[in-house]
């Protein structure tokens, strides 16, 4: 699934990108209406999208007047578009999962990763999307799971792989949807993964980062 912040940093409305700014100028915001979108349940329409990305820009880059938004009205909409065709898209894939009887993440499945905190550690190793599988989950409540990314992150003289990764919203689960998920990272060693999935501890000597998390698609 292309990410919001994929879709944001083709679409550059502020045209930023084209000025020369980093790819992930954009991933404060896509994590902004990630969130947001979340908190919309799963039924949700392209206009409310679109408000969203109204409200995030406003406070993100101080849109104070009629005519700043309408100057970007066309652009809003765009993008609103492309995240809903991005949504359909995966429902063909949600509802064969549903058939089967596997709604929430599972092993194997292949995820996408975007870091938006802390800042250098993007500045450190990029703005991703870090492509990964889903080594375990926590299969009793499906709020937790351990993930493998395939490329080695470092931040702070840390180096790692293997996260221990949890949905920022409390109670929530890892459930197949079209929307990016909030999470927390924590880096993990390969040896702590069992098949009870559990935070990781002692915390120190850990690599932290803040982001999202998709679905892509489930094992071959």
């Amino acid at each position: 699934m292309t990410s919001i912040a994929n879709i944001l940093r083709e679409e550059d409305i502020e045209g930023f990108i084209q000025l020369g700014a980093p790819s992930d100028e954009y991933n404060s915001e896509a994590s902004k209406i990630a969130t947001a979108i979340c908190r919309l349940g799963n039924d949700f329409s392209e206009a409310q999208v679109a408000k969203v990305l109204e409200e995030v820009w406003k406070d993100s880059f101080g849109l104070l007047s009629t005519e700043d938004i309408e100057a970007r009205r066309t652009a809003f909409q765009c993008v609103a578009r492309r995240i809903m065709f991005e949504a359909k898209q995966l429902d063909g894939k949600q509802g064969l999962r549903a058939r089967e009887g596997m709604m929430y993440f599972q092993k194997g499945d292949r995820i996408s990763f975007i870091p938006s905190d802390p800042w250098d550690f993007v500045t450190v190793n990029g703005s991703g999307p870090f492509l990964g599988t889903v080594a375990a989950m926590n299969e009793a409540n499906h709020r937790e799971m351990f993930v493998k990314l395939d490329k080695h992150l470092q931040y702070a003289g840390i180096e790692a792989d293997y996260f221990y990764v949890s949905n920022r919203f409390v109670g929530q689960k890892f459930i197949i949807s079209h929307q990016d998920i909030p999470c927390d990272f924590c880096s993990m060693l390969e040896s702590e993964i069992g098949s009870l999935v559990a935070e990781p501890s002692p915390l120190a000597g850990r690599l932290f980062s803040l982001g999202s998390i998709s679905w892509i698609s489930a094992p071959e």
